[in-house]
């Protein structure tokens, strides 16, 4: 009810407006993480691509072409730089408050993005995911039976440290991303390799120890990360997986766990 509060929203409904189609996509999929949240870019531009945000040009990476949006998103101050590498380029980005809060709720009026956080009522939340059609849900808290109804999903992010069990998820055939990072997910949901649509699945940080044997029957994956998971070595038939790009695994031990043994 702040008069001031509404000229700012105002005004940043404006700019948002002002942004050309494929942009503005970019920005609200990032209103799919909680407040304030760390993104990095390298992990925003490889979700993007799976979702086919990113526009086509002859001649220039579809890399580059994601590299640039964040650029304008910086410039019209719709997402902060918060870190740099070392050559001074954007590493790590974060959204204010106040526009993470209007993202969603332009997300939400366009049955874009959902999230299931405290601040949702549980079933009706489900309910509103599944009846509205969000296409990209993200959970931001302990998961139950009835959190995920909705079998039109395009990406299923989990940004909590509470204990989910996926073995019962429903059948996500048009899931294209899987984002499931520093999560405590021990085990992956048993319809993973029936996904044929997915293109990104982040297993970094989780407590997940192996890959299903069936694995290569994702032939549209394109981004595999399992760093710092519990996961010691790929199922066979990977080579199969001909339009991957980006494969990231590895572990770092700092003395501290004596299991570790490569």
């Amino acid at each position: 009810n702040n008069f001031e509060l509404k000229i700012v929203r105002s005004i940043l409904l404006l700019s948002f407006n002002d942004l050309p189609y494929p942009l503005k996509r970019c920005f609200l999929y990032c209103s799919l993480f909680p407040v304030s949240y760390r993104m990095k870019r390298k992990r925003l531009v490889r979700m993007w691509m799976a979702q086919r945000f990113v526009e086509p040009i002859r001649g220039v990476k579809a890399e580059e072409v994601a590299d640039s949006y964040l650029n304008e998103l910086v410039y019209r101050n719709m997402l902060q730089v918060i870190l740099w590498n070392p050559s001074g380029r954007p590493k790590a980005f974060k959204m204010h408050d106040v526009i993470w809060e209007i993202a969603l709720s332009v997300s939400k009026l366009e049955r874009f993005c959902d999230v299931y956080n405290d601040d949702s009522d549980g079933d009706d939340d489900a309910e509103t995911v599944e009846n509205y059609g969000s296409r990209h849900l993200c959970i931001q808290k302990e998961m139950t039976p009835d959190s995920i109804r909705a079998t039109n999903l395009h990406s299923l992010l989990v940004c909590s440290s509470a204990k989910h069990k996926m073995e019962s998820l429903p059948s996500l055939k048009l899931l294209r991303a899987l984002d499931l990072e520093d999560s405590a997910i021990s085990k992956l949901p048993d319809c993973l390799v029936t996904m044929f649509n997915l293109k990104y699945l982040n297993l970094s940080k989780t407590q997940v120890k192996e890959l299903p044997k069936n694995f290569h029957k994702l032939i549209n994956l394109e981004t595999l990360n399992t760093k710092h998971s519990k996961i010691e070595e790929l199922p066979p038939g990977m080579w199969k997986l001909q339009k991957l790009r980006y494969l990231i695994t590895f572990r770092r031990n700092d003395g501290h766990d004596s299991n570790w043994n490569y």
